[in-house]
């Protein structure tokens, strides 16, 4: 069993969609299957608590958003179906479903909770889902937008407020999660399709298709826009349609340049989704700088090895300085300090017992859809064997207990009459 089809060749690490710091842990949830970890950042030691118990346990990114309250980790939809809760002590899970008649990819990206209630973004649905988390039901659905064909894209919160951006015209929606408003600003004169916004506490950066930054002030209306980009940014030919490996001169707007933009540091930063720099600008400033890491230069050889068609995920901002990004070229893990301008590549790695755990939920999940096993490497017989062998003992222990409950339940009935 080949662990890179799910986790990509020569991987070092699990890639992910986010990170839940909690003091020495950071919580995730796998992108390639729907496995919950702990990973101790002290010990290095990588753990799998347990795995979300339906049909579609090794589909992609099914729930790759997760959230931790206290005891509880929920995860989010994107291709799954449902919201997951998960209750660590009791290591128990329930589902809570997601309307959505029209069977649309749900697409759960931000959430916040306001006022003991959970507000989650789902840009597939186009809504704002409202949640009660003691009661674990859904009390209402806000329609964002009301044209079923239009895409949203990245959502940030200002105290009571939700900004999403529409990457199909030029519109911010601004949700009141206290008043349960709505209102959309038309920033008209953008010719663009938006990816990304950001705050930095006085005014927004937004960026689309286009090599441009737009800076937007709520209270003014005041529309900077900035296009002079250092002359080595530019595109990597991950689409194939350009003439080039990378392209720095051409504006074809064939894709997001961003992935997304944080403010942290004084810094606004900009995360490449297809771009070759890391970008970043100081707050109160015009100037657009470079942040280069050194090993994240590209080959075509690189680019058709990749799990995905993008350079990072963004996993976490934590105390508003440190930036942690998950490298889809290398497979590992790199933390920008936004104080000091630096950056450490976090050489954590997955040690037997893990790589173990996770292979028995590959072999588990197989069996139980009755998938047909194709031997891949010397040891995957073996392994298939021993998984079969534990389950097999697993299996009598609990037919020797019920037998011996059987025979209990025998003795307490001849006693009884």
């Amino acid at each position: 069993m080949e662990l890179e089809n799910f986790f990509g060749k020569n991987y070092h690490y699990i890639w992910s969609d986010n990170w839940c710091l909690d003091g020495d842990k950071a919580w995730y949830m796998a992108g390639a299957m729907d496995a919950l970890f702990c990973l101790d950042l002290k010990l290095n030691k990588t753990i799998m608590i347990d795995h979300i118990p339906s049909d579609n346990c090794l589909l992609f990114r099914q729930h790759p958003i997760i959230m931790k309250k206290n005891d509880i980790i929920i995860c989010f939809p994107d291709n799954g179906n449902d919201i997951w809760i998960y209750r660590i002590t009791e290591h128990l899970w329930s589902c809570i479903s997601v309307s959505n008649p029209l069977g649309v990819r749900i697409s759960c990206q931000k959430a916040w909770f306001i006022k003991d209630k959970l507000y989650i973004v789902a840009l597939g649905l186009k809504q704002i889902i409202e949640l009660d988390l003691k009661k674990q039901k859904i009390d209402h659905y806000y329609n964002l937008s009301e044209n079923r064909c239009e895409r949203l894209a990245e959502s940030v919160l200002i105290n009571e407020y939700i900004y999403t951006v529409s990457s199909d015209y030029p519109y911010i929606y601004k949700f009141n999660c206290i008043e349960k408003s709505l209102k959309k600003y038309d920033l008209s004169e953008i010719d663009d399709q938006f990816q990304t916004i950001c705050y930095d506490g006085n005014q927004f950066y937004l960026s689309g298709r286009n090599k441009k930054i737009y800076i937007w002030n709520e209270e003014t209306e005041k529309l900077i826009i900035l296009d002079e980009f250092p002359s080595t940014f530019g595109i990597w030919n991950f689409s194939g349609k350009y003439k080039r490996l990378l392209n720095c001169k051409e504006n074809l707007k064939i894709t997001s340049i961003f992935l997304s933009s944080v403010y942290a540091g004084d810094f606004i930063w900009f995360i490449p989704f297809q771009a070759n720099e890391i970008l970043y600008m100081r707050k109160g400033t015009s100037k657009i700088n470079i942040f280069r890491l050194q090993e994240e230069m590209q080959t075509d050889y690189d680019m058709s090895n990749q799990l995905l068609n993008a350079k990072f995920l963004l996993q976490y901002v934590k105390s508003d300085r440190y930036i942690g990004l998950f490298s889809l070229k290398n497979k590992w893990l790199i933390e920008i300090d936004s104080w000091k301008l630096e950056y450490k590549i976090l050489n954590y790695d997955l040690d037997e017992k893990i790589i173990q755990d996770i292979k028995e939920l590959v072999f588990q999940n197989m069996m139980e859809r009755d998938c047909a096993y194709v031997e891949c490497c010397s040891d995957d017989l073996k392994r298939l064997l021993e998984f079969c062998l534990k389950e097999q003992n697993s299996r009598t222990i609990m037919c020797k207990e019920d037998k011996k409950k059987d025979f209990g339940k025998k003795i307490y009935s001849y006693v009884k009459h």
